[in-house]
């Protein structure tokens, strides 16, 4: 090889570690490091090879799948994705952050502000508390369903909440304000503030996932 092909391998390979690395992430880490370390032999192998890594190897999304079938196999059980996946850490750091705060709502510890006020608050941190349980039990074949369908569903709570308190206000409804307004009874600037750091950490899970979970149910149905 000349010394420009030999850069260009060297990248490609670069590139392909950094991905298979992504998508082992899935994997307990035992098992990660037996599928690594058997992959690092093929790529000794493999460096004369003109196909690229992906096809002489394999794709790092098909690898880490076989790695879950053969983890399920050896469990029993479909696998959920683990905690130290930068996916899961992001739904589990929402999680952390705001069941503290929705249980504070609930108990209502806030009683600097009047009841009614009190449960609109409270009821701006319900729907995320349930729409982040089902992310955190989703198994690996239906965790990129569940987890995109739960965002999207939070999506629309925020668009339909930030819309209707700019409606609302825009508009000067005198008080005593009707019971179906009462749960938007925040302005625009606290829905930013509760909801803008969630739906950032979620948004970031889905973009940051393994092609592996984005392909899983799909696969599955296939199979």
């Amino acid at each position: 090889m000349t010394p420009t092909t030999l850069h260009d391998r060297a990248a490609e390979q670069r590139d392909y570690v950094k991905a298979l690395n992504k998508e082992l992430a899935v994997l307990p880490p035992a098992l990660r490091e037996d599928i690594f370390r058997d992959v690092n032999e093929h790529l000794e192998d493999a460096q004369d090879d003109p196909r690229p890594f992906s096809e002489s190897i394999g794709a790092p999304s098909n690898i880490a799948r076989s790695g879950l079938e053969q983890n399920d196999l050896t469990a029993g059980k479909v696998a959920r994705p683990p905690a130290s996946l930068l996916s899961k850490r992001l739904q589990l750091i929402t999680a952390a952050i705001y069941t503290p705060l929705t249980i504070v709502a609930l108990l209502g510890l806030t009683q600097v502000v009047p009841v009614g006020f009190r449960f609109s608050i409270l009821l701006q941190f319900i729907p995320l508390f349930v729409l982040i349980i089902p992310q955190l039990f989703a198994r690996w074949t239906s965790w990129w369903l569940i987890s995109l369908l739960c965002t999207a569903l939070y999506v629309g709570y925020f668009i339909a909440a930030f819309s209707f308190v700019t409606v609302f206000f825009t508009a000067g409804w005198p008080t005593p304000f009707p019971a179906v307004v009462i749960p938007f009874l925040v302005g625009w600037k606290t829905l930013l503030v509760i909801h803008a750091p969630a739906l950032t950490l979620l948004v970031a899970a889905l973009v940051r996932a393994p092609a592996v979970l984005r392909a899983g149910r799909a696969k599955t149905t296939r199979d």
